[in-house]
């Protein structure tokens, strides 16, 4: 079984007094998914763009590229693309048609990945698998995302909790076979990710089906968007799961997904009985505080 955390504030405070809806929304068993750009690193979705391939592009790769996009964009039949692409290319000629859509291809590009970027909705977890010092790496989890150890940590059996997301609620403008596009452990890098825009359309140029437009998608797109990042952030140790048309959106999931939840030494009194009184017979709950000879925080059974 792979398992994955989520350390969390479940405690706000509205209008000086305190909203338990987060709490409420775990019990129910809803995850919230945040918009890429709300996201607390200021490089996300930040690649660096090569254009290139796309400036020495020939003209007639070229022109096979915007018969594919023709097609594409407005449903036209091989045949119908190309009688389409020579009465564009009569009306200004190919130098001139070629030259503004090489500019134009970059800016498409462009337009395509902020309108993904702004539909996807990114749920982050913690892999303490994957870390080298667990101890040290988890009281740094604490103090960033769980308010130092007044919030909880909330560990799932990562399967269970993907194959239980229930997307049918989600809207999407893409035909994905399955809403829940990618789930995959954060790539950490001295630098930004390279896109090269000339690649990414030439190779859509040759896909067959939706599918495999999805899959490219995923491998030009969102996995150097959404799934790469410096390497200050390697200690988070991070996997996410990427749910189209999820943007700052609760996703139900099952609460059998939850394998344990443990409570920050200084967690709110309400939220810890709330969550004890809907889990207690349900999963394996923890206390954790700061041990006596030690910096290490122990976990001590509760059930």
């Amino acid at each position: 079984m792979k398992k994955i955390s989520r350390f969390l504030n479940l405690l706000k405070v509205v209008d000086n007094r305190p909203d338990f809806s987060y709490v409420e929304n775990l019990i129910s068993g809803q995850l919230f998914f945040r918009a890429p750009r709300e996201l607390n690193d200021p490089f996300e979705v930040l690649p660096i763009f090569d254009d290139e391939g796309l400036l020495s592009a020939t003209d007639p790769d070229l022109i096979t590229v915007h018969k594919k996009m023709l097609a594409l964009t407005y449903g036209y039949s091989p045949l119908e693309a190309e009688i389409e692409l020579l009465r564009r290319i009569s009306l200004s000629g190919l130098q001139q048609y070629n030259d503004y859509h090489r500019k134009r291809l970059k800016t498409a590009y462009f337009d395509l990945m902020t309108e993904r970027m702004e539909n996807h909705g990114v749920c982050c977890f913690v892999d303490s698998a994957k870390s080298q010092n667990p101890q040290d790496d988890e009281k740094l989890m604490w103090s960033l995302y769980a308010n130092g150890v007044s919030g909880v940590k909330v560990e799932f059996d990562q399967e269970r909790l993907v194959d239980s997301l229930d997307t049918s609620g989600l809207s999407t403008s893409e035909k994905y076979d399955e809403l829940i596009v990618a789930r995959d452990h954060i790539t950490y890098q001295d630098n930004r990710p390279v896109i090269d825009v000339w690649d990414f359309f030439w190779s859509l140029s040759f896909t067959s089906d939706d599918l495999a437009r999805q899959k490219l998608m995923e491998e030009k797109v969102i996995s150097p968007y959404l799934f790469t990042k410096s390497k200050s952030w390697d200690r988070e140790n991070e996997f996410r799961i990427v749910v189209e048309g999820a943007a700052n959106k609760l996703v139900p999931f099952s609460v059998d997904s939850i394998e344990s939840i443990s409570f920050g030494q200084r967690c709110d009194a309400e939220v810890r009985a709330r969550l004890h009184e809907a889990f207690r017979d349900k999963t394996k709950l923890y206390d954790v505080k700061t041990c006596e000879k030690t910096y290490d925080l122990c976990a001590i059974p509760l059930n």
